[in-house]
């Protein structure tokens, strides 16, 4: 059976799940994941969601006979920049190949922005060592390494060897609109420059032994459930 602290995680847990019919009741690898990080047996969980969930629909199959499979989730194994985002133009596809190698590489011990190095969210990259005690933040310095978004302007000029403003963050590429493009509309200016970019997460959970993540979001939520049941 479940403790108080266990179902407690759980009930936040499913509060912060955007869709919960078609995020727990279609996979039970997402009950296992939960089951880990409240250290709880799956099958206990799953019981728990359908006697007190009941109003959601139940679409569970049977579960499975093993609860880790190895092909459960192969994304980052496939995963190639170049492969996966073809469908840039190749002039594009270059300047942002080289964007994401120097976000690879980016190693600081502090935020640079902070005199504050302090909290419980901290990031998951190796020899980077930030720590913040906003999840917001936490999220957003964890993309400044694996950049999910990614916006190429569309007005700045690509002549003479210059290269346009490229970032990863909508507040920076705000910022530079209004800035270096003060009599467009930088809103206009925003929206067409968001490149359909699709980018990298790794399946494996930096603190656990789970290692089906099927997207960049799932992978986030679970990790601050980890820090916030420290």
């Amino acid at each position: 059976s479940l403790n108080h602290n266990q179902t407690k995680a759980i009930r936040k847990w499913l509060d912060t799940v955007e869709d919960i019919d078609t995020y727990f009741y279609k996979d039970y690898e997402k009950v296992r994941a939960l089951a880990t990080l409240v250290e709880a047996q799956p099958d206990a969980v799953l019981e728990y969601i359908r006697k007190h969930f009941r109003h959601r629909p139940a679409k569970f199959a049977q579960p499975p006979q093993t609860l880790y499979s190895p092909t459960a989730h192969q994304f980052t194994a496939r995963y190639s920049l170049r492969n996966i985002n073809s469908h840039l133009n190749p002039g594009d596809l270059s300047l942002v190949e080289n964007y994401v190698k120097a976000c690879h590489k980016r190693r600081g011990q502090k935020d640079g922005r902070r005199s504050v190095n302090k909290g419980p969210y901290r990031c998951t990259f190796d020899n980077c060592g930030y720590q913040t005690k906003r999840v917001f933040d936490w999220r957003r310095h964890e993309e400044n390494h694996e950049p999910q978004e990614l916006w190429l302007c569309n007005a700045c000029p690509r002549s003479d060897g210059q290269n346009p403003f490229l970032v990863h963050r909508k507040d920076k590429f705000q910022k530079h609109a209004q800035k270096s493009h003060p009599n467009l509309d930088p809103i206009e200016v925003l929206d067409s420059s968001k490149l359909d970019f699709k980018g990298d997460f790794d399946s494996h959970c930096p603190l656990c032994s789970y290692s089906a993540f099927t997207s960049w979001d799932e992978r986030c939520q679970h990790i601050v459930m980890h820090f916030e049941n420290e």
